[in-house]
């Protein structure tokens, strides 16, 4: 791959990120007819149009928006590659911020996090539950892990493992008020909400099927809703990972209504500016995690 290829890619890429020909020229400090240039003989070489311009605006064509999710990938790479060789005498470290929901994070990740900072002593980690996207934008997180599903042109994304969403309660509560019959009956029992998780107050089941839910609890931490539901305050709806080890020590039992919902876990990341360290940790959870059994 030449140097000039590599140099159109990028100038490529700051013309989709910031949509624009003399917004990317002032980021980039590169002239708009260098960006024009190179965006010219990168079509030409590819022999397909990647963006469509107007007076107002750009926007990307169908083959534009495949060749720039190869693009960041393979900037991120090159990127990589430089920073291996900078690093080659210097061991990772300085502070990883890892965003991350509170129970992926005490009951799955921890024996990740344990293992990684084994690795890389000199790393620094901080752990934050409390996650608003725009961080990663700003720098203000490095790293964010997360059942939800998002499509942001600015970060990569990586598919991490799947794991399923369903009912737990604890026996005190099912000896009390008995156990739901079915999904519609949840509007008769007491639902603990995970206002993260369900804004909207309504909990979910495979095909798509959503359930409304009401309670005298809610919390926007995973772990505060678990610590109730063990007390016998009312119903959980979460993920199997989170109720594993209380299932094992009979605090909670599973109630199966119906087929749980399936939760994939992604993780987010900067594609270009990233800090090694954070392309790094992506590295090690995705390859740990395809080792693990969950």
């Amino acid at each position: 791959m030449s140097l000039d290829l590599i140099s159109c890619m990028k100038g490529f890429l700051a013309i989709a990120e910031h949509q624009g020909f003399s917004q990317a020229a002032r980021h980039t400090r590169i002239s708009t007819p260098i960006l024009t240039n190179q965006l010219q003989r990168l079509e030409k070489l590819l022999e397909k149009r990647l963006i469509h311009r107007t007076t107002r605006r750009i926007e990307l064509t169908e083959a534009g928006e495949i060749y720039l999710r190869h693009v960041k990938r393979i900037l991120v790479e090159i990127d990589l590659a430089q920073n291996a060789l900078t690093n080659l005498e210097k061991e990772p470290h300085g502070v990883l911020t890892l965003g991350i929901p509170s129970l992926l994070h005490s009951l799955h990740f921890i024996e990740q996090l344990k293992s990684f900072l084994h690795s890389y002593p000199k790393v620094q980690l901080k752990t934050m539950d409390e996650i608003l996207w725009g961080s990663l934008a700003d720098g203000t997180v490095d790293l964010i892990i997360s059942g939800i599903n998002m499509s942001d042109k600015q970060l990569i994304k990586e598919y991490l493992f799947t794991a399923k969403s369903t009912i737990y309660a604890a026996p005190e509560y099912i000896e009390k008020y008995g156990i739901p019959k079915n999904i519609e009956d949840l509007k008769n029992h007491n639902c603990l909400i995970n206002l993260r998780v369900s804004p909207n107050k309504e909990w979910s089941f495979a095909n798509n099927k959503k359930v409304q839910v009401q309670g005298n609890y809610t919390a926007t931490s995973g772990i505060n809703i678990l610590h109730a539901c063990i007390a016998g305050l009312g119903l959980m709806w979460t993920l199997d990972m989170a109720a594993k080890e209380e299932i094992h020590h009979k605090r909670l039992v599973e109630i199966p209504l119906d087929k749980p919902a399936k939760i994939d876990i992604y993780q987010y990341y900067r594609p270009v500016g990233a800090e090694h360290i954070a392309r790094l940790t992506a590295d090690y959870f995705k390859n740990f995690t395809s080792r693990k059994a969950l």
